[in-house]
């Protein structure tokens, strides 16, 4: 749970530093300094996006919360490629998450419903 507690505070803490507008749509910093203070690598990985979304959606299956990361999660969603390019790996890998988290629903406990007071799901721990 320790652990679980820890990867859901850093990434609402960090989510805000990695991603960014360009024009009418959200990019990601590929790498920050040791402080965030500055990307050391301004453009955008391939995967980089992908990656955060899994990971995030796999921290909010974990915490049994919808609300968990929600903000978050959605923010990652929108950097997607909105092409059908070499990028177009990002369906299957939505299949995925959502059959990972309709697979994990039946864990959940009864009676917990998650906060739908608009939260993002940084501010819950995890249950």
């Amino acid at each position: 749970l320790r652990y679980l507690t820890w990867g859901i505070e850093m990434a609402c803490k960090v989510q805000g530093v990695f991603t960014y507008s360009r024009g009418r749509s959200r990019r990601m910093y590929w790498k920050m300094s040791v402080d965030l203070s500055r990307p050391q690598v301004p453009s955008m990985g391939q995967h980089d996006p992908l990656d955060g979304y899994l990971t995030y959606n796999h921290l909010r299956v974990a915490a049994r919360d919808d609300t968990v990361l929600r903000e978050q999660i959605g923010d990652l969603y929108s950097t997607r490629p909105r092409h059908n390019g070499p990028s177009g790996h990002w369906e299957p890998a939505l299949r995925f998450a959502e059959g990972f988290s309709n697979l994990r629903q039946h864990e959940r406990r009864p009676g917990h419903e998650g906060n739908d007071e608009g939260d993002n799901g940084c501010s819950e721990r995890p249950h």
